[in-house]
């Protein structure tokens, strides 16, 4: 039985996609790699797949591997011991191997399988269940920085929204040389970031928040330059400001 996505001695590219419920298959759950393929995927949600083996992600001759901000998540592996992503690449591949500002919260007893060949696998800026000690792998195949081991407090796992909710420890938390997510903020961990301008537009507008509007359109506060786009043109500048004051003098 087939996975999610087979791939034979080709490229998998994915940005923006779900891999969810994709049915039982021997191995690879969601994502099933074999004879040199590479995988790219970006911003893609791998969750409530099963398979006997790897519930999530399964490699066999891989090429070359990146995946950035993802969410590996509620993947059961059949087989006890059993990992959620298995990653084996070819002995002589020169692509990289990186897993980046991704989440791998699965029901595997072990997370992650790499059997790399002398080869290296980096884990960066990522949420992995039970931490980087949950990786199989020789430790001198390993590169790892920047990684946690806390709940990512999806919004609703139960019922598959693995969205973040505003208590995430994966806000803010990814690479800082990351592209900025759309609210303007650095980049967080997992396939959905968090909008932390979402309530800007609600709120009870103060002096403070004028100071701290001015400060943006001079540049001394990027990160949240964007929230305060409140006549909503595109750009954070004085018309801005003129709207917030009248709102006060209200």
């Amino acid at each position: 039985t087939n996975s999610g996505a087979v791939i034979l001695e080709s490229t998998l590219k994915y940005n923006g996609y779900s891999l969810e419920t994709c049915g039982w298959t021997m191995s690879g759950g969601g994502i099933s790699i074999v004879s040199g393929a590479s995988l790219a995927i970006e911003h893609t949600l791998i969750s409530d797949n099963y398979a006997h083996h790897s519930g999530a992600l399964w490699s066999n001759g891989l090429n070359s591997m990146l995946v950035v901000n993802c969410t590996f998540t509620n993947n059961l592996t059949l087989f006890e011991g059993g990992s959620s992503i298995v990653i084996h690449p070819q002995q002589n591949t020169t692509g990289d191997l990186l897993l980046l500002n991704s989440i791998v919260w699965d029901l595997a007893q072990q997370q992650i399988d790499f059997n790399g060949n002398d080869l290296t696998f980096q884990a960066l800026h990522c949420d992995i269940k039970d931490g980087i000690e949950n990786i199989e792998v020789d430790p001198n195949e390993l590169v790892t920085f920047g990684c946690i081991n806390d709940n990512p407090l999806f919004v609703d796992d139960v019922n598959g929204i693995y969205s973040l909710q505003s208590e995430s420890p994966c806000i803010d938390m990814g690479n800082p040389t990351s592209p900025l997510d759309p609210d303007g903020t650095v980049a967080d961990i997992g396939a959905y970031y968090y909008d932390q301008c979402q309530n800007f537009l609600d709120e009870n507008w103060d002096v403070l928040e004028v100071v701290s509007m001015v400060s943006c359109i001079l540049g001394n506060q990027e990160a949240l330059c964007q929230c305060y786009d409140v006549n909503q043109d595109g750009f954070t500048d004085v018309l801005d400001v003129i709207l917030v004051v009248s709102w006060i003098l209200e």
